[in-house]
């Protein structure tokens, strides 16, 4: 599957918000995989399984820490510290859906909330 979507099962906002995005990706009839978080973690094993196995985009509906875990899933890490961590795919995208409490990277991309619909 070319894209994944992870959403954060835990945050208010992102229950709200996953129907509208789900309704407009439907319509469109795009394709992709729904994934809703468990556990803290979860979005960063997911993220990473996914991109091993060639997912392109992963979008995250969910706040600063959904996102932030995901980010993580994008780089695989040695065991040594002082090594970079070395990205899985370097095409891949990243796809943000603010849905948290604050949303402060999204806020800072734009230097307001803006609302769902912008996105």
């Amino acid at each position: 599957m070319d894209l994944l979507i992870i959403v954060n099962n835990a945050a208010a906002k992102a229950q709200v918000a996953w129907p509208i995005v789900e309704e407009r990706l439907n319509a469109v009839e795009l394709k992709y995989e729904l994934y809703r978080t468990t556990s803290p973690g979860d979005a960063t094993q997911k993220t990473r399984s996914a991109l091993n196995e060639g997912t392109r985009v992963v979008a995250v509906v969910g706040g600063d820490g959904t996102l932030g875990e995901a980010a993580e899933g994008f780089f695989n890490f040695a065991d040594n510290i002082d090594q970079p961590p070395t990205p899985i795919n370097r095409d891949a995208a990243l796809a943000v859906l603010p849905a948290g409490t604050g949303d402060d990277f999204a806020r800072g991309l734009y230097r307001r909330r803006m609302p769902l619909a912008d996105w």
